[in-house]
């Protein structure tokens, strides 16, 4: 069993990501430091999988690649598609990014 202290944010894996450029049709502002997470959707090619990207007070700037924990708001049997090596792209009000799954904790992948 795992013990979480009110500190450590729930974590069902590590996504590499990359938001796009405004000019490429990303967001037109990076994500400001002050973010605890960053709030999107992986699409598997059928279906939405809505998850937070942990940010420890980091932020996101547009094209720069990151590596960070998340977590699925609802893991289902994401597992069955959305899995480690696997491109997704990431969507907020539009696609917004592509990530990969690095890792998943052993209870969703």
């Amino acid at each position: 069993m795992n013990v979480r202290t009110d500190n450590d944010p729930p974590v069902d894996g590590v996504l590499r990501f990359r938001l796009y450029t405004t000019a490429d049709g990303g967001r037109p502002k990076p994500i400001p430091k002050t973010a605890e997470f960053f709030s999107c959707s992986l699409f598997d090619g059928e279906r939405y999988w809505d998850c937070r990207i942990w940010l420890d007070g980091d932020g996101i700037e547009l094209g720069v690649e990151y590596e960070r924990p998340f977590m699925f708001l609802s893991p289902g049997d994401a597992s069955r598609t959305i899995r480690p090596g696997r491109a997704v792209p990431m969507r907020e009000h539009g696609f917004v990014g592509q990530a990969e799954v690095v890792s998943l904790k052993p209870e969703i992948g």
